[in-house]
């Protein structure tokens, strides 16, 4: 049965194509339009042969590849060298930064994958199995660990979800694709404990292309009910199956979001150290979020995905149920060149004003 939900993007999502543009190869930056254009090479091939005051005989060597091209035509357009435009977010873009592609589908319309977002749902399922039980599979040490003593939650995922992915219960659940129009350049900070205080690397500084906030679009969501009827009669999947009933499902999602960006504001409201600015509007947003989450309708939920989102939110904070051996037995494996007793995690990501990254609203449309 195919259902038609909507969603929405409340703060800007990146999900990674896994490819970098260079400055002046991959893109360009113009500076006084703030806006940088990802190179057409056709069109720049065209900007090149259609000129008829400059050949290859007389050409400068020029340090930009811009300046180079506007030996040819000097006064093309963003538009006449772009594959797609980008408003360029918090200031101009680092000379030396490459810029992280946000994923686009054959029409070069910004991707957010299903897999994205059932990858999100299965997070939150998780947590909900493991708080159902208030934690108590994850106290026992065998159940978070391989045959190698490495640290894995597949013994879990299996019991929760079932053996393989033939039997798992969200082989029932099958998200469509959702794309979106437009994207922007935003710089990333992140957020690094220095002692006891909270300070924004320059190190660590990121330039993303994201899916800008505000935009929403359909998908379908397929759930094979013909499967669960077969399955459930031949007790196919051990597990219930319940949670992704509409009755159930939404509020899984919900309660889990609000849960993560409680514990998270919990955390900063008890910190003692010193912060930048970025923190308090980082904060301001994470209680809009809650505060979007309490006034959803039964049918709708609000979720987190993609990059920049955080340790928490991408294993869904099942270790706070640890015991601490375990947890300073998991950290070390992690974090080999710290001491057990650092924070952890002690970096997060964030938009350079302070806005968290990945938060977006799903609805099934009736």
């Amino acid at each position: 049965m195919n259902n038609n939900f909507t969603i929405k993007i409340l703060t800007p999502v990146h999900i990674g194509s896994g490819e970098s543009a260079m400055k002046n190869v991959d893109f360009l930056y113009f500076s006084t339009e703030g806006k940088a254009a990802v190179l057409d090479q056709k069109k720049v091939l065209s900007v090149i042969s259609e000129s008829t005051s400059i050949n290859g005989d007389n050409v400068e060597k020029k340090e930009g590849l811009e300046q180079l091209l506007r030996q040819y035509q000097p006064a093309f357009q963003v538009d006449d060298v772009a594959l797609r435009i980008l408003p360029v977010r918090h200031g101009g873009l680092d000379k030396k930064k490459d810029v992280k592609e946000q994923l686009h589908d054959g029409f070069g319309k910004a991707l957010l994958p299903g897999s994205s977002l059932k990858g999100s749902i299965r997070t939150a399922l998780f947590a909900h199995f493991i708080n159902a039980r208030n934690g108590d599979d994850v106290k026992i040490s065998r159940n978070l660990t391989n045959n190698r003593r490495i640290y894995s939650d597949s013994a879990l995922m299996r019991q929760y979800f079932g053996d393989d992915p033939n039997h798992d219960i969200l082989r029932l659940l099958r998200p469509g694709d959702a794309t979106f129009l437009q994207t922007a350049c935003s710089r990333t900070e992140a957020l690094n404990l220095k002692g006891k205080n909270w300070v924004l690397d320059p190190d660590l500084v990121q330039f993303v292309e994201i899916i800008a906030e505000g935009q929403e679009n359909g998908l379908q969501v397929h759930i094979d009910k013909t499967l669960e009827k077969n399955a459930s009669a031949r007790r196919y999947f051990i597990n219930d199956v319940s949670v992704l009933d509409d009755r159930d499902f939404f509020k899984i999602m919900n309660h889990h979001t609000d849960d993560l960006a409680k514990r998270e504001i919990a955390f900063w409201e008890e910190d003692e150290g010193e912060r930048p600015e970025q923190v308090d509007a980082y904060l301001e947003k994470l209680a809009e979020i809650r505060e979007q989450i309490k006034n959803c309708k039964p049918q709708e939920c609000i979720l987190r995905l993609g990059w920049g989102t955080g340790f928490r939110n991408m294993t869904g904070d099942w270790h706070i149920h640890m015991t601490d051996n375990d947890y300073y037995d998991l950290v070390g494996q992690l974090r080999k060149t710290h001491p057990n007793n650092l924070l952890f995690p002690k970096s997060m990501r964030l938009l350079a004003d302070g806005t968290p990254l990945g938060y977006i609203k799903l609805w099934k449309n009736t």
